[in-house]
């Protein structure tokens, strides 16, 4: 699966982007599709927290959703410490 993550907000307002492929499980990749299938939405004034906005990439599937600090599925949360792991 390839993704690309882009954080932003923050204190500092700094955006990092990641970008790469994961060879995930069949259980952790329908646990991470499922949620950015369905996404929940994002708070708008949300002060000095961090956006997630993930585009998932599966043969000719493409998957977009965003979050936010206090609504990011724990699944997610898990799939960018792996990412910031290999980065």
């Amino acid at each position: 699966m390839k993704y690309r993550i882009e954080v932003s907000g923050g204190f500092m307002g700094r955006v990092k982007e990641y970008e790469g492929e994961l060879h995930l499980s069949q259980e952790s990749r329908a646990r991470i599709l499922k949620w950015v299938q369905t996404p929940i939405a994002p708070k708008v004034n949300l002060r000095d927290g961090l956006r997630y906005s993930f585009t998932l990439q599966e043969g000719k599937l493409s998957y977009s959703a965003n979050f936010d600090d206090t609504n990011l599925p724990e699944p997610l949360r898990d799939l960018m410490e792996n990412v910031k792991k290999q980065g």
